[in-house]
């Protein structure tokens, strides 16, 4: 009977740590190019959680005073012309192309490009967009640009103007940071707990 709970345990275990790929964030903390923001970080989360959808979270709120992006560069591993795109929470001027090289300046040609025209992604602001694809996950953004010979790859790069006094821009970018699902973590933890329980047993 031991034998067999522990086969069930292991089983699940397994088959928690191949769910879909685990959400994850891109904290755009790295100058690349020109100037540095003066507040923290631009975010953008990679979430799964939906079957066939990636929800794109673009958060600005921590940038100030006019500070606002006007482009974003993502890549992805799958087939470009097989996305849907929607916008859950967004600007209208809001333009998203892909299939091309895109570069972002200091380092990295990226596959996909949203951009926004002055004033921009204003400071303050949080857009949401989804990606919609059969079999789509996370895991197809978390890809690296295609070094320019500057300052490396990244998973996804930004522009950011109006920095400091309004005269300066600046290229940010970042790689990923996983997001454990409590899900997956409550699977997970619930499985480690029955192992031990096994093992407890056996003595």
């Amino acid at each position: 009977m031991k034998n067999i709970l522990l086969a069930l345990i292991s089983l699940s275990l397994i088959s928690v740590l191949n769910a879909h790929a685990t959400p994850f964030s891109v904290s755009l903390d790295t100058e690349i190019s020109g100037a540095t923001p003066t507040s923290a970080p631009i975010v953008v989360t990679f979430d799964d959680t939906l079957t066939d959808t990636v929800r794109i979270t673009i958060d600005a709120s921590a940038l100030t005073a006019d500070e606002a992006i006007t482009a974003l560069y993502l890549n992805y591993t799958g087939n470009l012309n097989g996305i849907a795109w929607s916008g859950i929470s967004f600007d209208a001027a809001t333009t998203i192309t892909w299939g091309g090289q895109y570069k972002a300046d200091g380092d990295g040609y990226f596959d996909i490009l949203f951009s926004w025209g002055m004033p921009g992604f204003d400071a303050g602001d949080i857009f949401v967009f989804g990606a919609s694809a059969s079999g789509i996950t996370a895991d197809y953004f978390n890809a690296m640009s295609v070094s320019g010979g500057g300052n490396g790859t990244w998973t996804v790069a930004a522009h950011v103007q109006s920095i400091g006094a309004g005269e300066d821009s600046g290229w940010m970018a970042g790689n990923p940071s996983p997001i454990p699902e409590p899900t997956t973590m409550l699977l997970f933890g619930t499985g480690i707990a029955g192992l031990a329980a096994v093992g407890r047993g056996k003595k």
